[in-house]
C-alpha cells in the first residue's frame, strides 16, 4: 500500500480468486485481497519461493515454527527485511556497529541481519533505547506507522513524489463566463525553500453540478488540492498569502496534498557547524550554513543546498531530553556531540531538541561536496578537500584522497567567500568549502567560509615554527607559525619577532582533526610587564579588601634583595583574575609579582607562599638545562641542584611566564633557598632578560645609579617599538662588559671606565642584548620618524680600496617617507638630507656600529630629533 500498489494487488487477488471454484473462494474481502499482496510481493522478489508456497497453503496450522505464517503478527526483523526490499535499500553486509548485542545476534535470522542493519543506518528503524533491536518482537501498529513516516524520503523517491517547504506569496481568483462556461480559477503562487516559484491552479466548475451524497445537494465540480490546516481539511482556495506550507508534488506536476505549518509550534532545522558545546550548562554555539525545510537531507532539494555560506555563530540552550544521532543513525548521548563537526540541529523556541550528524554522502549525492580545503591550485584548475571529519591527512591514504576528493573547475565559475564575490585564488587552505557539481562532475560554483574561532591565552614558549599558548582554562596548546602568519600589535601589522613569551594573545584558529590553520595573531594592545617582584613576612590576609599584608618588604632588583623606602607593614591588593589566596592564618614568607591593573594601581598578578626561609641566597648565572619533568634546572657556574615548583615566580623579558618557557643559555638571576640540613635549593624567583630578542633592543631612560664598570640602573625606561616608544614606569638594570660595551658622546667615542656617578640624572640611550649593554649614547631625545633609500653619503673618507676610514656625517635620502604619529601612517615626502651627529646610534642587520656600516642603496628608518631634525637612531635592514 505504501508505495501505491494497492490497485495492482487487488487486481491480482481478483484474478487468483476467480480461478477458484465458487466454494473455494476467499471471504471476507481482506482475506481475498491478501492473496494479491502475497502474489505481488513474490513477483517483486520481496518474498522467497518458500515463503510464497507457505503463504498459499490452506492449512497454516501444519506449518513449522520457522515457516511463513500469513496470519501471524509480523516481527521487527521481518518488517525490516520486507521494507528494505520494497524500497530498494541495499543491504549492508559489512561488519556492523549498530546491530551489536549478543541477544539480538542470537535471536536473528542471519539472512535478515544485513537488511536490519540497512534500516538502522538509514534511520527508518531504531533500537529500543537500551542497546537492543529485539528482532523477534512483534511489531505494533504505532511502530509501523512511525516506520512508514521515517521512510518518507525513500517512499517519495519510489513513487515519483517530491516534498517542498514554501510560502504562499499570492492568491488570485478569476471567473471565466465565456461560451456559457462558469468557471472560477484560483492561481496560488508559492515560493519554495530553494528559491523557485511554483504556481498552483484550483478550478471550480459552476456549470457542471454533481450531487453531494452527504448533503443531497447539487454542487459544482471542484479540482483542487487537499489542505490540512490544524487537522481540519479544506481546499487550496483556503490558502492565504503568508501561509507557510509543506506540499507534495507528484510525477504529473500536480499537488495532491498541502499542510499549513503552525509557525508557533513547528521546529526549525539548520545545517551547520558546532563551534562549542557545554554539556554541563546545556548550551551550544552553532554556526548555521542554511535553514533546511526538513531534518532529513534525503528530502531536501538540491537547490536549497547550492548556496551554503555560513553565518555568525549563535548560542542556543540544549533541551534536557535532547536526541543525538550519529551519521549512521546510532542513538548517542550528548557527551558524544563534538565541537567542529557538522550537524542538522532541530530548534524549537531557541532550544536545540536534536543533533543529527550531517551525512556528507547524502550531500554529495545531491551534487554538493563539502570539506576542508587541503590544496587549491587556480592555475591548474583543481581543488583538493579533506573530509568533514578531518580524515584524509594520512599520507597512507593520499591516493584515495586525490581520487575521491579532487575536483576540477574552469576560470569563470562564480566563487563566494564569507558571502562576498571573489576569485578562485581567494579560496585558502583550511577554509570550509561548499562545491556544487554539474552533471559531468565539474565544479559549477564554489562557496567558502573562513571558519576560525578565537583563542585567548598567554604565550608560553615561542620558536620560529610554532608557539605554545597557555589558554585561559590552564591547558597548553601548540600552534604552528609560518612566515606568512599575520601578526598584529597595537592595532598595526607586526612580525613574528614581536611575539615573546608572556604576551597575552588572541588567535583566530581553524582546526579539523590534526589539521590546524592560524588566520592571525593579535598581541595584547597594552602589554602589561611585571612592575616589581617583592618578598615579605606574611602578617595577614585581608579578605574584606582582598589584599595581602606584609612586613619587612624587599624588592628583587638586578638579582639582589633591596629594602623598599616604606618602613613597616605594606598592603598589596590582588588582580581580579588571579585566584590563589593564602589562608586566614597564613604565615611565613610571600613572594609576589606585581602588574599594573586597569585602575592604574600595582596589584598582585602571581604569588608564592612559603614557610620561613632557613637559608637563602641569590645567584646570577646562565641556564644550561631545564627539566620540566624533574622540576630541576642546571646553571652553568653553580654546582648545586636547583629545584622549582608551580609556585616559582618566573619572569622573562619583563613578563610573567611558566619556567619551562626559558631557553638554554638564557641569563638568569635566581633567588633560592634550602633547609639547613638539605642538599638541594628550591627557586623562589627566576628572572631572565634573555638574549633571544631577534637583535639588540633600544632603550631610553634617566640614569638612577651607576656601579662603575659593572652596571647601570635607570629610573624608568622607554623601549623603541617600531618607530614609537613604549614606556614602562619601573627601574631596569643593565650590565656593563668593558670588552664589548661602547660609549658615544657629543664629542665622539668615550671610555666606559670613566662612566661613573657623574652621569646620574642624565638621559641616555642604551642598546642592549637582554641586559648586556652594547652601546650607551648621550644623544638628545628622538621622536620623529622618517624612512627612505640612501641616495648618497655626505662626508666621511675612504681609502683606495673603498674601505671606510671615517664614517659619513650625513645622508641624502630618496623615496622618503615621514611617519604621522597622530594617524599612525606613513606619508610621502620630498628627498631630504639628514645630519648624523657623532653620538648617533646605528644598527644594521642586528649589528651595532657606526655610520661606516651604511652604503648607498640601503633602505633605512631614522628616528630624528623633532627640533634639530638630526638623525639620532638609524635602523638599516
Amino acid at each position: 500500500n505504501m508505495i501505491g500498489k494497492e490497485a495492482d494487488a487487488q487486481k491480482l487477488a481478483e484474478t487468483i480468486d476467480l480461478a477458484r471454484t465458487q466454494n473455494k473462494r476467499a471471504f471476507p474481502a481482506t482475506k481475498m485481497w491478501s492473496d494479491g499482496y502475497i502474489q505481488l510481493a513474490y513477483n517483486d522478489g520481496v518474498l522467497t519461493a518458500q515463503e510464497y508456497n507457505d503463504a498459499l497453503k490452506t492449512n497454516q496450522l501444519q506449518l513449522g515454527k520457522t515457516s511463513f505464517h500469513r496470519n501471524a503478527t509480523a516481527t521487527r526483523q521481518e518488517v525490516a527485511t520486507y521494507m528494505a526490499k520494497i524500497l530498494g535499500i541495499t543491504p549492508i553486509n559489512a561488519q556492523t556497529h549498530i546491530f551489536n548485542s549478543f541477544r539480538d545476534w542470537s535471536q536473528s535470522d542471519p539472512h535478515k541481519v544485513p537488511y536490519m542493519e540497512a534500516m538502522l543506518q538509514n534511520r527508518i528503524m531504531n533500537g529500543d533505547g537500551n542497546g537492543y533491536f529485539r528482532p523477534t518482537s512483534k511489531i505494533t501498529r504505532a511502530e509501523m506507522a512511525q516506520i512508514i513516516a521515517n521512510a518518507e524520503a525513500f517512499l517519495f523517491n519510489k513513487m515519483g513524489l517530491k516534498k517542498y517547504k514554501g510560502t504562499v506569496e499570492s492568491v488570485t481568483t478569476n471567473k471565466d463566463l465565456s461560451n456559457g462556461a462558469n468557471t472560477e480559477t484560483t492561481v496560488i503562487d508559492i515560493r519554495n525553500s530553494g528559491g523557485d516559484l511554483h504556481e498552483l491552479t484550483a478550478l471550480k466548475d459552476n456549470a457542471n453540478l454533481t450531487k453531494n451524497e452527504l448533503t443531497k445537494k447539487m454542487e459544482p465540480t471542484v479540482t483542487s488540492s487537499v489542505v490540512n490546516r490544524n487537522n481540519s481539511l479544506s481546499l487550496a482556495t483556503s490558502l492565504k498569502p503568508g501561509d507557510q506550507i509543506y506540499y507534495i508534488v507528484d510525477a504529473n506536476a500536480e499537488v495532491p496534498y498541502i499542510q499549513v505549518i503552525n509557525t508557533n509550534t513547528i521546529p526549525r532545522y539548520y545545517l551547520g557547524k558546532l563551534a562549542t558545546v557545554d554539556t554541563a550548562k546545556k548550551t551550544a554555539d552553532f554556526m548555521p550554513y542554511e535553514e533546511l525545510p526538513f531534518a532529513d537531507l534525503k528530502l531536501v532539494d538540491p537547490q536549497t543546498l547550492q548556496n551554503l555560506n555560513g553565518s555568525s555563530t549563535s548560542r542556543y540552550s540544549i533541551s534536557k531530553a535532547v536526541r543525538v544521532y550519529a551519521e549512521d543513525g546510532q542513538p548517542l548521548s550528548l557527551t558524544n556531540v563534538q565541537a567542529g563537526e557538522e550537524y542538522i540541529v532541530t530548534v524549537r523556541n531557541g532550544v536545540i531538541e536534536a543533533f543529527d550528524k550531517a551525512r556528507s554522502d547524502l550531500m554529495q549525492e545531491k551534487g554538493l561536496v563539502s570539506g576542508i580545503v587541503k590544496e587549491n591550485n587556480p592555475s591548474m584548475g583543481y581543488i583538493t578537500l579533506y573530509f568533514e571529519d578531518g580524515s584524509g591527512e594520512d599520507p597512507a591514504t593520499y591516493d584515495q584522497l586525490v581520487a575521491t576528493r579532487n575536483y576540477a573547475y574552469g576560470y569563470e565559475i562564480p566563487v563566494l567567500r564569507d558571502g562576498k564575490t571573489v576569485s578562485a585564488e581567494n579560496i585558502l587552505p583550511g577554509d570550509q568549502v561548499f562545491i556544487k557539481l554539474d552533471d559531468d562532475g565539474y565544479i559549477e560554483k564554489m562557496s567558502a567560509k573562513s571558519y576560525y574561532k578565537p583563542v585567548y591565552g598567554t604565550v608560553h614558549i615561542k620558536s620560529p615554527a610554532s608557539m605554545v599558548v597557555k589558554k585561559e582554562d590552564g591547558s597548553f596548546v601548540t600552534y604552528p607559525l609560518t612566515n606568512t602568519t599575520p601578526v598584529f600589535k597595537n592595532g598595526k601589522p607586526g612580525a613574528l619577532s614581536d611575539i615573546v613569551p608572556g604576551d597575552k594573545v588572541r588567535l583566530l584558529v581553524q582546526t579539523s582533526s590534526d589539521f590546524m590553520d592560524i588566520a592571525g595573531v593579535d598581541i595584547e594592545k597594552t602589554a602589561k610587564p611585571v612592575t616589581g617582584i617583592y618578598r615579605g613576612s606574611i602578617e595577614s590576609y585581608d579578605s574584606l579588601n582582598d589584599s595581602l599584608v606584609l612586613s619587612g618588604v624587599q624588592e628583587f632588583v638586578n638579582g639582589q634583595w633591596e629594602n623598599t623606602p616604606t618602613i613597616g607593614v605594606q598592603s598589596f591588593s590582588y588582580m581580579s583574575d588571579y585566584k590563589a589566596r593564602p589562608g586566614q592564618r597564613a604565615s611565613g614568607t610571600a613572594y609576589i609579582a606585581l602588574k599594573k591593573a586597569p585602575d592604574g594601581l600595582d596589584r598582585i598578578a602571581m604569588a608564592a607562599y612559603r614557610g620561613a626561609p632557613q637559608y637563602e641566597t641569590t645567584v646570577s648565572d646562565d641556564l644550561v638545562n631545564l627539566s620540566a619533568e624533574n622540576q630541576q634546572m642546571e646553571l652553568q657556574n653553580t654546582s648545586d641542584t636547583v629545584l622549582f615548583d608551580q609556585d616559582t615566580l618566573a619572569v622573562k623579558d619583563g613578563r610573567l611566564v611558566d619556567l619551562s618557557a626559558l631557553d638554554t643559555l638564557d641569563p638568569v638571576k635566581v633567588a633560592m633557598e634550602k633547609s639547613l640540613a638539605g642538599s638541594s635549593y628550591r627557586a623562589n624567583v627566576v628572572v631572565s632578560d634573555s638574549l633571544a630578542q631577534n637583535g639588540p633592543v633600544v632603550y631610553r631612560g634617566r640614569i638612577q645609579s651607576v656601579d662603575p664598570t659593572k652596571s647601570v640602573t635607570v629610573e624608568s625606561f622607554a623601549q623603541l617599538n617600531g618607530v614609537t616608544w613604549s614606556f614602562t614606569n619601573t627601574p631596569k638594570t643593565f650590565d656593563i662588559h668593558l670588552a664589548t660595551t661602547r660609549l658615544v658622546e657629543q664629542g665622539g667615542v668615550g671610555s666606559m671606565r670613566n662612566f661613573d656617578a657623574s652621569y646620574v640624572g642624565q638621559s641616555v640611550y642604551i642598546v642592549a642584548d637582554g641586559t648586556r649593554i652594547k652601546l650607551i649614547s648621550t644623544a638628545p631625545y628622538a621622536d620623529a620618524a622618517a624612512s627612505g633609500r640612501i641616495k648618497s653619503l655626505i662626508g666621511g673618507t675612504q681609502d683606495s680600496q673603498g674601505n671606510v676610514l671615517t664614517g659619513p656625517t650625513g645622508l641624502k635620502l630618496t623615496q622618503a617617507m615621514v611617519y604621522d604619529t597622530t594617524n599612525h601612517q606613513w606619508n610621502a615626502n620630498n628627498d631630504m638630507d639628514i645630519v648624523i651627529p657623532a653620538n648617533a646610534l646605528v644598527l644594521k642587520n642586528g649589528q651595532v656600529g657606526t655610520t661606516g656600516l651604511l652604503k648607498a642603496g640601503d633602505t633605512v628608518r631614522i628616528i630624528r630629533n623633532s627640533q634639530s631634525q638630526d638623525g639620532i637612531i638609524i635602523l638599516c635592514n
